[in-house]
């Protein structure tokens, strides 16, 4: 038997409800009013009257540290909250929300709790546990689920993430110096975990791209993976979707030659977002993110689109952003015109789309699921197929071919290899876009130190 510390207000609900609450409740109880305490520290007392509660100032604790069975935490913690011995952090916390609109995720997410404002830490008493449980924890065998037919060379791609694994002090190195929000934190900790745990899956979508868990982690986080003890690094395609759209106008007689030499030049340097950045007065970054929506969008851009986009983002916060992207995407579709207006026409009648494309797009929904999109999609959809067909089938597909024993995973437009194969892949990547007439700039991204 072993002696924990509670609220003395605890010990008197459980006189009054001595019958109603069984032994193994009582116990449940006290062994999380003790984890609040020992996580908790200064935070599982504070006090506040008539403010809200920052996030920082609750008591963060992972359910796996409630060393309780998982099936017996959600009706402890509502006893004790409904009692008034401790209070949480809302929506997020409350073990009465639904999974799917809980604001944190996975199995070790960390819940913000703290004692109510009418205990003391003088409150506190021992309190003799009928026995020590400890939560039994099962590490899962390492596996990849494949949730479609994947392509030869995909399939060993996705086999071969069972060779990677993961730093987890690294990762939390990473996280604790990252100012994220809780529930992004939490997230990102459940990815890494699974991650180090090796539970990946792979999927295929209809554009041929593969996507994995490693694309679903963060590129902070992709620094931590390592084979056998050896860092992986990533190697990146500058300006990869719109150096492609250069190979799709190779022979389009309605793109002038000029305009399409100084696009090429740009994408083929990685200097397209800073060239238009620079015209515009703006970020590189916000270039970036726009000129995605500009390729892979409708080519109108209204302001009902605009109005459409704020209606539908409940975070008022969030407004301010969406409407410096719109008047960011509205200067890039205007630079288009003025500065290569043969590009911008064909990009504009290439939008329009196939006359068959509601019925292959429901098709394609009822195959893959998602939401319908319009004939403008064609154009994102096209250089995607472009991208994994040079990325994947192409460069990937020779290297297993030359060097079987290699380890690496696409991350779209880029690759993750370790350290030492980065020659041989940069080497490939070179003659898979040389074959299409295309010299693209290559980065490297550096290890971790």
């Amino acid at each position: 038997m072993a002696n924990v510390y509670v609220p003395t207000q605890l010990l008197e609900i459980f006189k009054k409800t001595k019958k109603k609450i069984r032994i193994e409740m009582r116990d449940n109880a006290a062994i999380a009013c003790s984890t609040i305490l020992q996580h908790g520290g200064k935070n599982a007392f504070l006090k506040r009257d008539g403010k809200d509660w920052d996030q920082e100032e609750w008591a963060l604790i992972p359910y796996d540290a409630f060393k309780i069975r998982r099936n017996a935490i959600r009706p402890t913690l509502e006893l004790l909250i409904k009692n008034s011995i401790i209070t949480c952090d809302g929506m997020a916390s409350h073990p009465k929300m639904p999974k799917a609109k809980r604001k944190n995720f996975g199995p070790n997410r960390s819940n913000g709790y703290r004692f109510a404002n009418t205990i003391q830490e003088s409150d506190l008493v021992p309190y003799p546990l009928r026995e020590i449980r400890t939560a039994t924890i099962v590490v899962p065998s390492p596996k990849v689920a494949v949730r479609n037919e994947l392509t030869p060379t995909q399939q060993i791609i996705a086999d071969k993430m069972l060779q990677i694994d993961a730093d987890y002090q690294v990762i939390k190195r990473v996280l604790e110096d990252s100012k994220l929000s809780i529930a992004e934190s939490q997230h990102q900790h459940f990815l890494a975990e699974r991650i180090t745990q090796k539970q990946f899956y792979a999927v295929q979508s209809s554009t041929g791209r593969l996507f994995t868990s490693l694309n679903a982690c963060p590129k902070r986080l992709r620094t931590a993976f390592n084979v056998k003890g050896e860092a992986m690094v990533e190697i990146d395609v500058s300006c990869c979707n719109p150096l492609l759209l250069c190979y799709v106008m190779k022979d389009n007689s309605q793109v002038t030659f000029q305009d399409r030499s100084k696009f090429q030049a740009w994408t083929e340097t990685g200097r397209l977002y800073c060239v238009i950045a620079a015209a515009l007065g703006t970020e590189r970054d916000s270039v970036k993110t726009a000129i995605l929506s500009y390729f892979g969008g409708p080519h109108e851009f209204s302001d009902a689109r605009l109005q459409s986009n704020l209606k539908k983002e409940k975070d008022l916060l969030l407004h301010g952003e969406i409407k410096a992207d719109f008047e960011t995407l509205c200067k890039i579709a205007d630079w288009f015109d003025k500065t290569l207006p043969t590009i911008a026409q064909f990009l504009a009648e290439w939008k329009k789309g196939p006359s068959d494309w509601w019925p292959a797009e429901g098709k394609r929904k009822k195959k893959f699921g998602g939401d319908k999109k319009g004939p403008y999609a064609v154009v994102s959809r096209t250089l995607q197929k472009l991208e994994s067909q040079v990325i994947i089938e192409d460069c990937c597909k020779n290297i297993f071919a030359k060097y079987p024993d290699a380890v690496i995973s696409t991350i779209h437009d880029a690759i993750l290899v370790p350290a030492s194969f980065v020659k041989p892949t940069e080497t490939e990547l070179r003659s898979s876009f040389a074959s299409l007439g295309l010299s693209p700039k290559i980065k490297v991204s550096c290890p971790l130190a």
